[in-house]
C-alpha cells in the first residue's frame, strides 16, 4: 500500500494528481487549453497496472479522505480537493499547468496550503470523452513500471 501511495503522490493529482514524470519546465506549451478540459471534475475510479483500486484513500494524500475533485480553469491554473464525507475539503493542492497535444505539464506551487518552493513540475496525459476526463502516468518506481489511470467526471 505505502508503493501505491508513494505512486500516486507522484502522479498528481491527483491526485494527482494525480507517479508523474518531471518535465524541463512548465510553461512548453505549444496549444490552447481545450474548452473541454476546463471544468470540475470529481473522482470517479483509479487502476494501476490493471488492478482496480477499491477505495480513494488508497491513492489519496490523507488517509481519511474518501473523494476529490479537480479543478481545471480557463487561465490555466489547477486545484485538487480531498474530501472525507463533507463538503470541508481536509486536504487541497493547486498551481498552475499547460498543454501540449494531450500532455498537461502541471507546476504545483501550493501543497496543503503551504507554497512549494521550489514547485514541483510533473507530466500526465489526458483525454477527455464526453464528461469523463481519464488521466494516465506511467512512472518506474524501484525497478517497477507503474502506469496509474485514474478517471473523473463533470456535474
Amino acid at each position: 500500500m505505502r508503493l501505491l501511495k508513494a505512486a500516486f503522490l507522484i502522479v498528481f493529482l491527483l491526485p494527482v494528481f494525480i507517479g508523474i514524470g518531471c518535465s524541463d519546465n512548465g510553461t512548453d506549451s505549444t496549444d490552447e487549453i481545450p474548452a473541454n478540459l476546463v471544468d470540475t471534475w470529481y473522482y470517479l475510479s483509479a487502476t494501476m497496472n490493471g488492478v482496480p483500486i477499491p477505495s480513494y484513500s488508497e491513492i489519496s494524500h490523507d488517509d481519511l479522505a474518501t473523494s476529490s475533485s479537480l479543478i481545471f480553469e480557463a487561465d490555466g491554473t489547477w486545484e485538487n480537493f480531498e474530501y472525507a464525507g463533507s463538503p470541508t475539503p481536509i486536504f487541497s493542492q493547486s498551481g498552475t499547468f499547460t498543454v501540449s497535444g494531450n500532455t498537461l505539464n502541471i507546476r504545483r506551487t501550493m501543497y496543503d496550503g503551504v507554497p512549494e518552493d521550489p514547485a514541483e513540475e510533473y507530466t500526465s496525459q489526458f483525454l477527455v470523452s464526453g464528461d469523463v476526463l481519464t488521466l494516465t502516468q506511467t512512472e518506474t518506481i524501484l525497478d517497477e513500471e507503474m502506469i496509474l489511470i485514474a478517471q473523473y467526471s463533470r456535474d
